[in-house]
């Protein structure tokens, strides 16, 4: 369960289980502390359960699995990631990755993880090279390849990206995180809509895993009618992913006030705002927080709230710390500086996150709804003028 592909909370939360139930029957089996650590250290991580009791919980089981067995390799892996995923300190991570590669040299989930940190690093061809490796000694991981394809994407090298992720839909079909990806370099790479509309209606069954991916797909090829269909089929008042967190009320309003009707989606911003707010105590250090409320904000017209909160989000979260994670709240800054029409701001940032690895690319602004109030500046027109240039 904890392996399978596609990240998902209920493979976590059923791996959890089950390793709670081999320790009930013997407390000191040190894989099975490991391995829980991971499964809490991976909650944390993709954005399903950020408390601090689940933070703990990884490292109580990390620890232990170290007291009970410092030679097994699955110790030191789970401390790794517990240093990475729980604290991003990097440096102790990469302490017992390299501790368990020397263990075992050709443990293709060791490999992976030096190249997942080298990665955060922003040391992206050594990063490539690792997950090359992992891959190599590991072909049928499905993961991997996903992994994989994701880097290529921030590098916008969208051939390989979609290589990878064909790789990892062959091994997996219900890999749907890999598959949403794929649908999504449809318009990173040619702007391409419509291709991404015909996989929306054929493969509509994904919404229930991976709403705030499938809800910010719709919004891309702006189908708002599907957006509204999506929150009234997908029970919950809070989406999360390791990307985002947003109450569904939110997207509601997202899409009403692009069919128009901007006195509900005012309403639904306002819905949105007060359910944030009640996350405050244990979510205010979290950027996906910062960056949610910062958007809602933004929505209501309250422009200094809005930029207060997105700039809280790139303190939290700068690319300087995190080359992959970091370039997301820079983008959600710059869709709050668009919605408020302060071009100048928003194509400053776009500029900046033109000029390194993000998944931001010139097609892509040139048809993403998110950046229609600035749209028809002259700063906007040079900006894509001057990268296509470039290219």
């Amino acid at each position: 369960y904890f392996s399978r592909p596609g990240f998902l909370e209920e493979n976590y939360r059923t791996a959890g289980d089950l390793l709670k139930r081999a320790l009930s029957y013997d407390s000191e089996f040190a894989h099975a502390h490991s391995l829980l650590s991971r499964t809490y250290s991976s909650l944390r991580w993709q954005g399903y359960d950020i408390s601090p009791p689940t933070l703990e919980l990884s490292q109580k089981h990390a620890e232990r699995a170290l007291v009970l067995n410092s030679d097994l390799p699955a110790s030191h892996i789970a401390m790794g990631y517990y240093y990475y995923h729980g604290q991003r300190m990097y440096d102790e991570a990469r302490e017992h990755f390299d501790t368990a590669r020397r263990m075992q040299p050709n443990n293709a989930e060791i490999i992976a993880a030096i190249g997942f940190v080298e990665r955060r690093l922003g040391r992206w061809e050594e990063s490539i090279e690792m997950l090359d490796r992992a891959i190599s000694l590991d072909p049928m991981n499905s993961n991997l390849h996903h992994n994989q394809g994701n880097t290529y994407v921030y590098l916008r090298s969208y051939e390989r990206a979609r290589s990878a992720y064909d790789k990892a839909l062959s091994l997996s079909p219900d890999h749907h995180s890999a598959r949403i990806w794929d649908a999504e370099i449809n318009i990173s790479w040619r702007g391409d809509t419509e291709t991404v509309r015909t996989f929306v209606e054929n493969y509509s069954h994904i919404m229930r895993e991976l709403p705030a991916l499938w809800l910010f797909l719709q919004f891309s090829i702006r189908d708002y009618e599907g957006m509204i269909r999506t929150v009234s089929q997908v029970p919950g008042d809070i989406y999360r992913s390791q990307r985002s967190l947003f109450p569904s009320s939110y997207f509601l309003g997202l899409a009403y006030e692009n069919l128009g009707e901007d006195e509900r989606a005012h309403r639904y911003y306002e819905e949105a705002l007060a359910q944030m707010e009640d996350l405050y105590a244990d979510h205010k250090d979290d950027w996906r927080y910062r960056s949610g409320i910062g958007l809602i904000y933004a929505g209501l017209g309250l422009e200094e709230e809005a930029i207060a909160e997105g700039e809280k989000a790139v303190e939290l979260l700068p690319p300087s710390l995190d080359a992959l994670a970091g370039t997301m709240p820079k983008q959600n800054l710059a869709r709050i500086y668009a919605y408020l029409q302060r071009t100048e701001e928003a194509v400053d940032l776009l500029r900046e996150l033109l000029s390194i690895p993000s998944r931001i690319s010139i097609p892509r602004l040139k048809v993403e709804p998110s950046w229609d109030p600035i749209r028809e500046t002259s700063e906007f027109q040079q900006l894509i003028h001057e990268f296509e240039e470039s290219v």
